[in-house]
C-alpha cells in the first residue's frame, strides 16, 4: 500500500484539532519571537524558551518543552509547519488527540533531559542553545516511519517512495550528513538523542516496557486479585461487565456455570 504522509495525492489533508493547536502556538511564537526582536526592539522571546542546559540544572525547567515551538528563520518555519499538517495530523489520527499530546510532550522532553544530563559530562554542551523544531521532528518521523515499517511512503514534497524501515535509514543518513558536512556534532546533540529515543520507543518497544515495569510494580505484581500478574484492559473490561474472558489455550469446561462469552 502506498501513502503520502497520510495517503493524500494532493491538497492539504485534514489537520486534527490538537495537530491545529501545536501548529498554531508554534507559528505564534515563532512571529512573535520575531517581531518583538526585530521590529519592536523588545529583546527575543526565544531567550526564554530555548534548551540551554545550564539554566535547565539552575532550575528552568520549561526550557525542556519550550525550546521547539520557536522557528528561527523562514525556512525553519515554513519546513516545521508542513512537518506538523502532514506527519503531526498522521499520528494524531493513529494515536487519538490525548496521547498524541502527552508524546509530543515526552518525545520534546526527553531529548532535552539527557542532553541536560550529558552536559555534565560534556560541560561544553551547557552553555550551548537549542532551539526549534529538529528534535521533535525527529521523534515525530521516527514514530511514523517505526508504524508504518512496511508500506511505501511517498515523502512530500521529495518524489521519492521509500518503507517505513527505509524512512529509518534516510533520516539517520540525512542526520548524519548534517553532521559531516557541520564539521561538529555539538549543534546536534538533541537531535541525535530524538533519534534515539524514537527508535528506542517505537522501534524496539523500550518505553512500553518500562511503562508495564513500573505499573505491574505499582500493582504489587499482583493486579486486582494477587495472582502475580497484571490485569490487563480486555479483563478488567470483561470483570466489569461480568464477562467471561475465554483464553484460545481454554477448553470448555461443562463444570462451568453458565456464563456470557467475551472472544
Amino acid at each position: 500500500m502506498e501513502r503520502g504522509w497520510q495517503g493524500f495525492s494532493g491538497g492539504l489533508p485534514p489537520v486534527p484539532r490538537a495537530t491545529r493547536m501545536v501548529l498554531a502556538l508554534f507559528v505564534a511564537a515563532s512571529l512573535v519571537n520575531v517581531l518583538a526582536s526585530q521590529w519592536l526592539q523588545l529583546g527575543r522571546l526565544s531567550d526564554w524558551l530555548e534548551l540551554m542546559p545550564s539554566d535547565v540544572l539552575h532550575g528552568q525547567v520549561w526550557r525542556l518543552v519550550t525550546y521547539p515551538i520557536v522557528a528561527v528563520d523562514p525556512l525553519g518555519l515554513l519546513f516545521g509547519a508542513m512537518l506538523l499538517v502532514f506527519v503531526g495530523g498522521a499520528l494524531e489520527s493513529r494515536w487519538g488527540s490525548r496521547r498524541f499530546v502527552v508524546r509530543t510532550l515526552l518525545l520534546a522532553a526527553l531529548p532535552a533531559l539527557l542532553t541536560t544530563l550529558l552536559s555534565l559530562v560534556l560541560t561544553g554542551l551547557q552553555g550551548r542553545p537549542y532551539i526549534g523544531l529538529g528534535p521533535l521532528s525527529m521523534g515525530y518521523i521516527t514514530a511514523f516511519a517505526c508504524m508504518l515499517r512496511n508500506e511505501r511512503i511517498t515523502l512530500f514534497p521529495i518524489p521519492l517512495v521509500l518503507s517505513g524501515d527505509q524512512l529509518l535509514w534516510f533520516e539517520g543518513g540525512l542526520l548524519l550528513l548534517w553532521m559531516l558536512f557541520a564539521g561538529t556534532t555539538a549543534p546536534f546533540v538533541p537531535e541525535v538523542l530524538a533519534f534515539g529515543v524514537g527508535l528506542a520507543w517505537f522501534r524496539f518497544g523500550w518505553v512500553e516496557r518500562l511503562r508495564r515495569l513500573f505499573l505491574r510494580g505499582g500493582r504489587g505484581g499482583g493486579g486486582s486479585g494477587g495472582g502475580g500478574r497484571a490485569e490487563s484492559r480486555l479483563e478488567q473490561l470483561a470483570r466489569r461487565r461480568r464477562l467471561r474472558l475465554v483464553r484460545p489455550d481454554e477448553g470448555d469446561d461443562p463444570q462451568d456455570p453458565p456464563s456470557r462469552l467475551l472472544h
